[in-house]
């Protein structure tokens, strides 16, 4: 559980980097330095007392929602239900 909340986490930063492209400077548009700054400014709002705990919880429900639907898109249901899947 601990590495999907790592990873979703660390996805939740990528997209928020990706979107913020435009506003960076150009050294910093890389993948590694944006997911880095997007990590960094999500962990500094985390520390707002009342917004910081909601923004947190979110970031880590999206992140491991994420990871979970991810890799429950992967999981074929015909193995689990065979009765639903002949029908």
């Amino acid at each position: 559980l601990l590495v999907a909340k790592l990873v979703g986490v660390t996805a939740v930063a990528w997209l928020l980097g990706k979107a913020a492209v435009p506003a960076l400077p150009i050294t910093c548009r890389g993948e590694l330095p944006r997911t880095g700054i997007a990590l960094l400014i999500m962990t500094a709002l985390s520390a707002v007392p009342v917004l910081g705990a909601a923004l947190w919880l979110v970031v880590n429900v999206v992140g491991v929602g994420a990871v979970a639907g991810a890799l429950l898109q992967r999981l074929p249901l015909a193995l689990p239900f065979p009765r639903l899947a002949s029908r």
